[in-house]
């Protein structure tokens, strides 16, 4: 709006106007999306990759691993604040 006595709405230029969109939408339930039938390259190259079956046995085993690391972790995390409470507590000599 420009001045303060103005009351006339501000004229949007172009520049200020969404760029406009476009959608498909398939009208029958036979009809597939075009991305479908030509995926782009990345889509295609990980379709192609064949994917290892993982099994309970292989996921409960790596949560077995992760479980090891995170206590690992946890107990050198306790070494280090145990040290770091001892060089506190530790009585410094006393200088004459």
């Amino acid at each position: 709006m420009g001045c303060g006595g103005s009351t006339h709405p501000r004229v949007m230029r172009r520049e200020d106007y969404p760029a406009p969109v476009a959608f498909e939408v398939p009208l029958e339930e036979g009809e597939e999306s075009l991305v479908k039938k030509h995926p782009p390259k990345r889509l295609q190259r990980l379709e192609d990759q064949q994917s290892p079956n993982i099994t309970a046995k292989d996921i409960e085993s790596k949560l077995a691993e992760a479980e090891q690391r995170r206590l690992q972790i946890l107990n050198q995390r306790i070494q280090s604040a145990k040290a770091a409470v001892k060089a506190v507590k530790k009585p410094s000599k006393p200088e004459e």
